[in-house]
């Protein structure tokens, strides 16, 4: 078997693992990808505006680093993760500390 045949049975097993449930408005897609205590990670799809989408992660990435007792706060750690937000073209709501990228549908 080829290298590119066991990429395309890679992609078309994870293609396979995507789960997605409407919630009102937004749709959760659960991906195959984990986080590092294996929780499965969930994006949120949702409509803002005309032919416009949002992606989000519903404040659970910010939150995850919280939890792990990473104080997210200090200038030193707000003034890396805006660097990183910006090298990826994410933005960050701080009303609620989602993170997320629009786009066009």
């Amino acid at each position: 078997m080829e290298c590119r045949d066991y990429v395309c049975k890679y992609l078309d097993w994870l293609q396979k693992q995507y789960s997605y449930r409407q919630i009102d408005e937004v749709t959760e897609i659960t991906t195959p990808l984990t986080n590092n205590i294996g929780d499965n990670l969930r994006v949120y799809l949702e409509s803002v505006g005309k032919n416009k989408i949002r992606l989000s992660d519903d404040g659970t990435t910010l939150e995850d680093l919280e939890l792990m007792g990473i104080d997210i706060s200090t200038s030193t750690r707000e003034y890396i993760i805006s660097n990183i937000l910006r090298q990826y073209n994410v933005s960050l709501d701080k009303e609620d500390d989602s993170l997320y990228i629009d786009g066009s549908e």
